[in-house]
This record gives C-alpha cells, sequence and structure tokens, in this order.
C-alpha cells in the first residue's frame, strides 16, 4: 500500500513539474500583438495550412519590433488596418533568405521565380525580375512614418493604407512576397495597375494569371482585392510564393 502511495505521489508531482514548463514555455513564445490569431488572422480568407510555410521558416517579433508595431502614435492606423483585412505575418531569419539581384527572398522563392521568369520570357519574349523583397518590420515602419504625419485625419489613414501595409502585417516581412517589373521598365510605371492591363507588362500579366501558379506563385491582391477584404487594393505586381 506504501508503495503504491510513494508511486502516486511521485506522478503527481511529476505532471506538476511539466505543467509547470509548459506555462513558462508557451509564455515565453506569445509575444505577438492580440490582434493575431494563429487560426483565424492569416491574410484574408485563406486558411492557415496555406500558410504552413510561416512557423517552419519563420520567426515571432521581438520587443523592439512590438514597440513600433503598437506606436500608440499609429493606434488609430493599426485598428484600421486590421478593420480592412491586413493580418500580421512571421518575419523570415535573414539565414534562411538569398539574395537575386541584390534583393532579398526565401531560397524556395528565389529558385521558383528564376524558372518562372525563365518560362515567361520563352512564352511572351519579355522579361520579368523581381524589384522589391524582404522588407523587415523597422523598414515598413519608417515608410509609414515617412508617409503619414502625426496629426492625421481619417482620410489620411485609408489613402495610406490603400497602397502600404502597417508594419507587421506586410506579406513583405516572409520573405516569399516579391514586387516584379518588366526588366526594361522603372520601377514605378510598374506600380500602376493600367500598366499590366493595357500596357507594357499586358502579355506578362496575362501569362501569370494563366501559369505562375504552376511554379507555386499566386497574386496577393486580385481585382476583387477590397470586396474580399485583404488589404489593399488590386495590385498586378504583388506575387507570393506559396509552394
Amino acid at each position: 500500500m506504501k508503495k503504491a502511495y510513494k508511486i502516486l505521489i511521485s506522478v503527481i508531482v511529476i505532471m506538476i513539474i511539466v505543467g509547470i514548463i509548459m506555462f513558462f514555455v508557451l509564455k515565453k513564445t506569445d509575444n505577438l500583438p492580440k490582434a493575431f490569431d494563429n487560426k483565424k488572422n492569416y491574410r484574408g480568407s485563406q486558411k492557415p495550412n496555406e500558410y504552413k510555410y510561416l512557423p517552419a521558416e519563420g520567426r515571432k517579433f521581438n520587443s523592439s519590433e512590438l514597440a513600433l508595431i503598437n506606436d500608440p502614435d499609429y493606434k488609430r492606423v493599426y485598428d484600421k488596418a486590421l478593420e480592412m483585412g491586413y493580418r500580421f505575418m512571421y518575419e523570415v531569419p535573414n539565414a534562411n533568405m538569398e539574395t537575386i539581384n541584390g534583393i532579398m527572398v526565401t531560397k524556395p522563392t528565389k529558385s521558383n521565380f528564376q524558372q518562372m521568369a525563365n518560362a515567361l520570357e520563352i512564352a511572351t519574349g519579355d522579361r520579368i525580375v523581381i524589384r522589391s523583397g524582404y522588407r523587415s518590420v523597422n523598414r515598413q515602419y519608417n515608410i509609414l512614418k515617412s508617409n503619414l504625419s502625426v496629426p492625421y485625419s481619417d482620410s489620411d489613414i485609408i489613402d495610406y493604407l490603400d497602397g502600404k501595409s502597417y508594419p507587421g502585417t506586410s506579406t513583405h516581412h516572409t520573405g516569399r512576397a516579391i514586387d516584379i517589373c518588366l526588366e526594361s521598365d522603372s520601377f514605378n510605371s510598374c506600380l500602376n495597375s493600367n500598366y499590366w492591363i493595357n500596357g507594357n507588362g499586358k502579355r506578362a500579366y496575362k501569362w501569370l494569371k494563366e501559369n505562375a501558379g504552376d511554379f507555386g506563385f499566386e497574386l496577393t491582391y486580385p481585382e476583387n482585392a477590397r470586396s474580399m477584404k485583404i488589404g489593399a487594393y488590386f495590385e498586378p505586381w504583388h506575387w507570393e510564393y506559396k509552394g
């Protein structure tokens, strides 16, 4: 009887110790804003398993990054961004990335983009290049500050969020989002939907809509992006590697 009692006590003690360890492990890793929900708050209507690469390749924001995300001067912008459908993203460590023409992206994004660009050039004669890739939370915060000065109005918030992401919510944080352009044209000229619908990028965009999925890429902000509540307006230059 005494032996059974000792075993029971030992089991209870072990369970208590395991419980304490699990409490501190979970507490340590829970450093994302409260708005982040691991099951729901991925961009737009995408299912979490479509972003299965994020926990594996990504990291949660550190304290200095969270300070930028939660800057009280931009609390109204933060709230509006979530209302419009922007969602928090993991940021990718530099060790998981490579450069392509001086721009950082994840390794699979680079290799698959190169294959896609080669296939597009063979089919259309046009050459696409990446003009923007990985972007840090700090960089996104500097973009916010340079484009939206305090004090700002409600209309200023809308104008900003129509084309730019709030720090922490940009898909560029993942290293899998890319802004593209024809190699022969300036980046600014490509940041216009008409360029891709009726201009120099017309052939490339038509080909991408039909074939990009074969290389693992998806258009982040399609023509019905705003009605889908996934953040910005239609951006035919902004693609993501989903694998």
